[in-house]
């Protein structure tokens, strides 16, 4: 059997993206704009613009979840870890065992019934766990404050604080909640590493990551990006010592290393991650660094919700509430337990079977393998809805334009 050749696209020549980088910065409704593309084997394009305190003449808090997604995976690979067995879970995060699901509230009080299904490490991955985060729901949000629960991102956090009530039996719908965090405390666990030790040991180091880091360290104070929101002018402001989401400013205070979000590093550096999954794919023939084996690279982009299930409505709202400009329905979208998935082709863009994310400031990716590219497209800002959108979609067009 023979096996078909992994592209390799390279790029004809920077110029269109590096004139659209320029031009956008300049027209000043942005913070600092990060564009990177690579295939398995090098970047391909990367450049950046733009202050990185805005207002005051380059590195921005990346996404992690995906790392998170691939250690998980990794435990597979080494017979560690099942995607599927309920026993993983009960052995190694024993505190999700029958945690409560909020169905709203009578007479003032809370009314919390105890779920009946099974969690799985399947479930975490694909955020078909039922954990929602407060901000995107005002009856969590209720009960946050009621009962006085710990934000997360907060000094001091404990692993007891991210048992919170789920809002559906596990399986039973999609939300985006703790799901990332449980499944970077089952590694911890496992693997008896700290989050960011294994990230180190088994995908930083093995790949040349030099500079990617799970907590605010003076190195990372002076070169991260302030975080920025939009004022009533709809002008970008930065926000007071620029970490936002209530973030712990010093390393000390950071009590637990989140799967979901406690990482910074550059863009740079997390293309070399990127091309450690794209090195996966069973077509890649290079001597480059692959994270995965083919089968649990086959995972990353094999849906974990179908059409029918009942949690696509609430994925399909949210990532059309994100990216507004060209609706996905339950027949294009799809997520994995990896990332959501493209399931159709973006004429112009990226290919049918891509995977995708992006970060609550704006740090967009994804990962194309019928085309061999991965890129990233990144600034630091907060809120919904907003022109960056709009222009992630156009340097995805400009970058496909310019391909060899």
């Amino acid at each position: 059997m023979t096996v078909d050749r992994f592209p390799e696209p390279k790029l004809k020549s920077p110029d269109a993206l590096d004139t659209l980088l320029r031009e956008r910065v300049a027209k000043r409704d942005l913070p600092a704009i990060f564009l990177g593309a690579t295939n398995a084997d090098e970047t391909i394009y990367l450049n950046q613009a733009g202050e990185r305190v805005f207002g005051n003449a380059a590195a921005g808090e990346v996404n992690e979840d995906t790392l998170t997604s691939v250690a998980c995976l990794q435990l597979v690979d080494q017979g560690l870890a099942t995607l599927d067995d309920p026993a993983l879970i009960r052995k190694h995060l024993p505190e999700l065992d029958g945690i409560p699901i909020l169905e709203g509230y009578e007479d003032g009080k809370p009314v919390l019934v105890p779920s009946t299904n099974p969690v799985t490490l399947r479930n975490l991955l694909s955020h078909t766990f039922g954990s929602i985060l407060p901000i995107i729901s005002p009856l969590m949000t209720r009960y946050f404050e009621d009962a006085g629960c710990h934000n997360l991102f907060a000094p001091g956090t404990k692993v007891s604080d991210m048992v919170t009530p789920l809002v559906f039996n596990p399986g039973e719908g999609w939300s985006y909640g703790y799901c990332i965090d449980w499944a970077g405390v089952l590694v911890e666990r496992i693997s008896g590493l700290r989050l960011d030790e294994y990230f180190e040991r088994n995908i930083w180091a093995p790949l040349g990551i030099k500079h990617m880091e799970c907590f605010p360290t003076d190195e990372v104070k002076a070169k991260k990006m302030w975080v920025c929101i939009r004022n009533e002018a709809g002008e970008p402001q930065v926000m007071p010592t620029g970490f936002g989401l209530g973030r712990a400013e010093r390393p000390e205070d950071v009590g637990v290393v989140l799967g979901g979000g406690a990482l910074y590093g550059s863009q740079k550096e997390y293309l070399a991650f990127l091309r450690g999954i794209l090195r996966s794919d069973p077509r890649y023939q290079g001597s480059g660094h692959a994270l995965l084996s083919p089968k649990s690279y086959a995972e990353l982009f094999t849906p974990s919700v179908a059409p029918d299930h009942p949690g696509m409505p609430t994925l399909v709202g949210m990532v059309n509430g994100w990216i507004p400009f060209e609706p996905a329905t339950e027949h294009t979208l799809s997520h994995s337990v990896g990332f959501a998935l493209s399931l159709a082709d973006k004429p112009g863009r990226r290919r049918a079977g891509s995977g995708f994310w992006g970060g609550a400031c704006k740090t967009n990716y994804w990962i194309d393998p019928a085309t061999g590219l991965a890129g990233v497209a990144g600034t630091s800002l907060r809120n919904g809805q907003d022109p960056w959108e709009g222009f992630n979609i156009e340097f995805e067009r400009v970058l496909y334009a310019s391909l060899a």
